[in-house]
């Protein structure tokens, strides 16, 4: 092996655990077992990593080359233009690992970002997910060895020690996702994902699975994709990716990655370690899908009328099932008649409507360049274009959007609440109005 560190991984493995060449020796034609062709296309690659041997004979075969394939494709991703003016200036990195076993991919990408100053003491939490919950004894070791300075490549204070939080959390990635898992993968800043599509793309359940996960990924967020060659693995990710929002920033590269050779152990794995591999590679960044604002006009016809219910919990975080349009509900009982209604919601009678007192404002010129540049329409540009990173005007222009759709709402539906009360009280309230 090249690298001297696995080396010593593995030898703290055997004498904690106490495995022996014989177990060694299964334990190699298993791993190699669960990872061939025929295993991936049937979707049956899981191998049972609480048992010792099969970690050893795994990082022993496999490790050095994952760490190699990582840390030379992150390096290429981080370099290109878009992606590190989106991972510069962020104070707290978090890397996601989909799969990943011992942590091999952490490495990698901590190798290619020590080369960047900039990128030091920026990482303040990785997380593994993987169906093998056995990897966390290897896990640790290769966090305190990081910790510690003992990986090559890897300063000693390229983390802080006081903020930095490294987790390994088991979870079947193509089952329903606990929150906490859910949490971990949209809030990451740097996805990495190497020999995990794969593994998994023989199970029928797969394909939906991905997508639901990608869906999670955060806007601006950054993706690593390193898989094997053969199987279509790759233009399966690419029909995937089409489909969530990933902008292709590095590739398709189809490349033939050699690892430096070292010293092997033939004699006690009766196999040589992985020294080469055939691997598709692309690199993503999220982006946003471009969505046209909403006008006044389309805004459904019951935005008029409204609920008496106000059991609506402003603090409650389930607001994935917050339903995409108003229901119908009973109109307001009023001696007010349509055109004054009309005047009201219109706001020409500024006594009866109480405004919004704490909203923010957008100039009307600001929203309407907004609405024409996502519209088609030409507009003239009354300024000259900024020197802005593309991304980050996209992502303002689009806020700002939004948040006029909101208002919008808002505002109407304020003041068709102040309209029921001033309608609905009795008249000798009338001299407080």
């Amino acid at each position: 092996m090249s690298t001297k560190f696995y080396v010593s991984l593995i030898a703290n493995e055997r004498e904690t655990f106490n495995v022996n060449e014989a177990a060694l020796k299964k334990a190699a034609i298993d791993v190699a077992r669960s990872y061939n062709q025929k295993a991936l296309k049937k979707g049956s690659t899981y191998l049972d990593y609480n048992n010792a041997a099969n970690r050893c004979a795994y990082i022993y075969k496999y490790a050095d080359v994952h760490t190699g394939l990582v840390t030379k494709y992150f390096r290429k991703l981080i370099k290109k233009k878009k992606v590190k003016k989106l991972l510069e200036p962020k104070k707290n990195l978090k890397i996601c690992c989909l799969g990943g076993g011992p942590g091999t991919d952490i490495i990698g990408i901590f190798r290619a970002l020590a080369i960047f100053p900039a990128f030091h003491q920026k990482v303040s939490e990785v997380t593994v997910l993987d169906i093998c919950g056995g990897w966390r004894n290897s896990f640790k070791q290769i966090i305190s060895s990081i910790k510690e300075g003992k990986v090559k490549d890897i300063p000693e204070n390229f983390i802080d020690e006081k903020t930095f939080v490294a987790r390994l959390t088991s979870v079947d990635l193509l089952g329903p996702l606990p929150q906490g898992v859910v949490n971990v993968i949209s809030n990451a800043d740097i996805i990495c994902m190497v020999k995990f599509v794969s593994a998994v793309l023989g199970k029928p359940e797969s394909v939906s699975a991905l997508q639901a996960i990608g869906q999670k990924f955060k806007l601006g967020s950054v993706i690593l994709f390193i898989d094997n060659f053969q199987g279509n693995v790759c233009k399966s990710v690419e029909d995937i990716s089409s489909q969530i929002d990933l902008e292709i920033v590095l590739g398709p590269l189809h490349e033939t990655y050699v690892c430096q050779k070292g010293k092997s152990n033939k004699e006690v794995y009766d196999c040589l370690p992985q020294s080469a591999a055939r691997v598709s590679v692309v690199g993503y960044v999220k982006i946003f899908t471009q969505l046209n604002p909403i006008s006044v006009n389309s805004l459904p016809d019951n935005i008029l009328e409204v609920d008496n219910d106000d059991d609506w919990n402003t603090e409650s975080d389930e607001d994935e099932n917050f339903p995409s349009s108003l229901h119908p509900i009973k109109p307001i009982k009023s001696n007010v008649g349509p055109k004054d209604q009309l005047s009201l919601l219109l706001g020409k009678d500024n006594k009866s409507v109480v405004k919004p007192k704490n909203l923010p404002h957008f100039p009307r010129a600001e929203i309407m360049q907004i609405n024409c540049e996502h519209s088609g329409t030409v507009c003239n540009e009354s300024e000259p274009k900024t020197d802005r990173d593309e991304i980050l005007q996209n992502e303002l222009e689009l806020l700002v959007a939004s948040l006029q759709k909101l208002l919008t709402v808002l505002e109407k539906l304020l003041e068709i609440k102040n309209l029921e009360k001033n309608t609905s009280c009795c008249c000798c309230c009338g001299n407080y109005r």
